[in-house]
């Protein structure tokens, strides 16, 4: 279709960024959380190179900015010595001198919530940011201590569906105006039409998906370009593509061939599509070929009716690329649309947090290390178009308290925690019993009436089997 300039460039973009990442950013935040539910984050951002990605209080002012990503935190952010401790860049990026840190440490007192930073992208105002606070719920024996932290891209996958619904539509208009420019004067473009309101608008927006789920992994993305063709009849030379990405095939000239062999795909595409003027069922004339439509391929013939084009469908001159720029922070936000934002190229983001936890840890959604904390480590497309959740629970208990009423905490398994969490809980969050708690902290301040109830109520079966309460005689 006369889309080939787009998904040309998308191709060409591929073939070319396919030698590996240029652009790293890495955050690791550890947290140590206390008994009473304070804690301490240190965090460390790490780039790859300033001039590409830099850390900063505020965002710029100006358009003429040479950094594509900024990290928005707080001044108390200090330059890091890069010696001091494990880099989370790649190791070819390691030995590169340019790389920089930065680092704080701050005091988090419970239920308060904090974010370290945002992610923001050139262009954009909003951010991808975290947000993290430790809850504490008391059970009076023993004490819920709750960890979560989310981060937040700035889209999600229905502002996504909707931006690409909308792209594909303006995208659609687009070269319906430039293909009546460039070939109405000699073919019936009904059909043409026709399928960019329906088939090519599905297609576009359906491999606009596919790349933004397969974002960042090109050869995957590349893939998902070359299946949308394929489905709508347009052949691709699928193996030398990939070998071209895989490094097998470094020639240049392979390359070019394999460009000019898409764009003899496309012109055959679009001449499937038109009739000859005045052409009927009856007679339909002869069939167009491919090469009647070189002359839409003159040098800037077919970009500047392009350009008039958008114009005419936007209100303003602009780009294709102007286009997805300006629906970027819904389309991908700011850790998807690697493959289709020129600027950002190939950047990475790893965003590793370790949590230590008090107590007896009950769950949580990250990797248990060997140590005890719990770790979550999330790359760029782990992280787009979606909230990342990291979340961990253990139980504090109160000796002194258990003692109090009479029980024993020693030698309790990791079953007994969640039992007596069970049994002193309500719903899914388990959140403390209204009632029993106001009994057992009753019981703890010495009241006769509650510590009974404690030690032969139904309602605290569970609680003295297992921390072993004595039963006084009535």
């Amino acid at each position: 279709m006369l889309t080939l300039p787009m998904k040309a460039r998308i191709l060409a973009s591929l073939l070319l960024l396919s030698s590996g990442p240029c652009l790293e950013l890495a955050i690791q935040t550890d947290v140590h959380v206390l008994p009473s539910g304070d804690s301490t984050r240190h965090v460390i951002v790490e780039t790859s190179d300033p001039s590409d990605c830099d850390l900063r209080s505020e965002l710029p002012g100006g358009e003429h900015v040479s950094q594509v990503l900024f990290v928005i935190a707080d001044p108390a952010f200090q330059p890091a010595n890069i010696e001091t401790f494990d880099s989370q860049l790649s190791p070819k990026i390691k030995k590169d001198s340019k790389r920089r840190a930065w680092e704080t440490t701050k005091s988090i007192s419970a239920g308060t919530k904090t974010s370290d930073l945002t992610i923001v992208r050139r262009g954009e105002t909003a951010g991808a940011t975290n947000e993290a606070t430790v809850r504490v719920d008391s059970f009076v024996l023993f004490r819920k201590i709750t960890y979560v932290e989310i981060v937040r891209d700035t889209a999600t996958r229905e502002s996504m569906a909707a931006a690409t619904a909308q792209v594909a539509s303006t995208v659609s208009e687009v070269v319906k105006r430039a293909g009546r420019a460039l070939l109405s004067d000699q073919y019936d473009l009904t059909d043409f039409e026709n399928y960019l309101q329906s088939g090519f608008r599905r297609s576009f927006a359906r491999m606009l998906v596919n790349m933004l789920d397969e974002d960042p992994d090109r050869p995957s993305g590349l893939m998902a370009v070359l299946d949308a063709m394929i489905q709508e009849g347009i052949p691709a030379p699928v193996e030398k593509i990939e070998d071209i990405l895989s490094g097998k095939e470094t020639d240049e000239l392979v390359k070019n061939e394999v460009l000019e062999n898409l764009k003899r795909a496309f012109t055959t595409k679009i001449a499937s599509l038109l009739k000859r003027k005045g052409a009927t069922k009856e007679n339909p004339g002869l069939p167009i070929k491919p090469e009647e439509l070189s002359g839409i391929y003159n040098p800037g013939l077919l970009d500047s009716t392009l350009q008039r084009a958008m114009v005419d469908v936007t209100g303003k001159e602009s780009s294709f690329e102007d286009l997805f720029k300006s629906a970027g922070g819904q389309l991908f936000g700011n850790f998807g649309g690697v493959m289709m934002d020129p600027e950002l190229g190939s950047a990475r983001t790893r965003w590793r947090t370790v949590v230590s936890m008090p107590g007896q840890m009950l769950r949580s959604n990250g990797v248990p290390l060997r140590d005890g904390r719990v770790l979550w480590l999330h790359l760029s497309g782990d992280m787009a178009l979606r909230s990342t959740r990291h979340e961990a629970e253990s139980i504090e208990l109160d000796r002194t308290a258990i003692a109090s009423v009479g029980g024993d905490a020693s030698n309790l398994k990791p079953e007994d925690y969640l039992e007596l969490l069970s049994a002193l809980g309500n719903g899914r969050d388990r959140k403390p019993n209204p009632k029993l708690i106001a009994t057992l902290r009753a019981a703890v301040d010495g009241d006769a009436s509650a510590r009974h109830k404690v030690e032969k109520g139904d309602d605290f079966e569970t609680v003295a089997k297992i921390l072993k309460i004595s039963k006084k005689d009535d």
